[in-house]
């Protein structure tokens, strides 16, 4: 006697698939809004307008950081950038992607 295949066992590699197509489609749209150049300078502008010495310039992700030193970089000194917290800073400036 023989079983029959059972259509609820292909469902798993079914959701499988349709994972795996939805995560490659989501990665290309993810990718294609990363922002530019001008995206930068627009919130570097923004961040320079209201500045003020004693600020904390921090960047997320942080892979993202050397894009934002490129930026920022100007206002961000060397102590400020090897800083151990962000306790001290009465305001935070976190750019984000």
């Amino acid at each position: 006697m023989s079983a029959a295949p059972r259509p609820v066992a292909a469902v798993p590699a079914v959701l499988l698939v349709l994972v795996a197509l939805w995560e490659i489609a989501a990665t290309r749209c993810n990718a294609s809004e990363v922002p530019g150049d001008d995206a930068w300078a627009e919130a570097a502008t923004e961040v320079r307008t209201a500045y003020r010495p004693g600020d904390l310039i921090v960047f997320a992700p942080e892979w993202v950081d050397p894009v934002g030193r490129l930026h920022l970089g100007d206002l961000i000194p060397i102590d400020v950038a090897a800083r151990m917290d962000a306790a001290k800073y009465g305001r935070i400036w976190e750019l984000s992607i």
